[in-house]
C-alpha cells in the first residue's frame, strides 16, 4: 500500500490499532514528513508506538506482540540484514508475529527466498505467505512469522 495517499496511510494505522496488540511501526523520514503533511494526530493510536529510528540500534527485547516491516528490508544493506532480522526478533515477544512485505523485482527488491531464509536462520516460523504483483509496485513477497 502507497504511503502518499493519505486514506492508504490511515488505512495502515486504523489497522494496526484494530489489533489491540502493541505494534511497532517503524517509519521512513519519508513517511514521518507525510504523516505531518496529512495531519495525523498518532496519539490517536493507543496502541500502536510509532518509532521513527534506525530499529537496528533498538534496545528492546520480548516486548512486541507484533512487528511491521513494509518494503524496507531489500533497502538495507545485505551484509546488514541478517542483523536486522535478528533484532526485530529479539524484539518480539514469544508467539510474537512478524508480517513483511518486500518487492522482489531484481533491478529493486530481493528474492522471496532470501526473505524466507533470513527469517528460518533467525529462528521465525512462516506461518503464511504468498507472492504477487501489483500494477504500481510491481511483483512482491508478503508473509508472516511467528517468535
Amino acid at each position: 500500500v502507497n504511503t502518499d495517499n493519505p486514506e492508504n496511510m490511515r488505512t495502515i494505522l486504523e489497522a494496526l490499532e484494530a489489533l489491540d496488540l502493541i505494534c511497532i511501526f517503524p517509519i521512513h523520514p519519508r513517511t514521518k514528513g507525510l504523516l505531518e503533511k496529512y495531519n495525523f494526530d498518532l496519539k490517536d493510536f493507543k496502541n500502536v508506538e510509532i518509532r521513527i529510528e534506525d530499529f537496528l540500534d533498538s534496545e528492546l527485547e520480548n516486548y512486541f506482540d507484533a512487528t511491521v516491516i513494509h518494503y524496507v528490508l531489500h533497502d538495507i544493506e545485505k551484509e546488514r540484514r541478517e542483523n536486522a532480522v535478528n533484532t526485530l526478533r529479539k524484539s518480539l515477544r514469544k508467539n510474537g508475529l512478524l508480517y513483511v512485505k518486500e518487492p522482489t523485482r531484481k533491478r529493486h527488491g530481493m528474492p522471496a527466498e532470501e526473505i524466507k531464509s533470513l527469517m528460518n536462520s533467525s529462528g521465525l516460523r512462516e506461518t503464511y505467505s504468498t507472492e504477487g504483483s501489483s500494477f504500481l509496485s510491481g511483483r512482491y513477497y508478503e508473509g508472516v512469522f511467528q517468535k
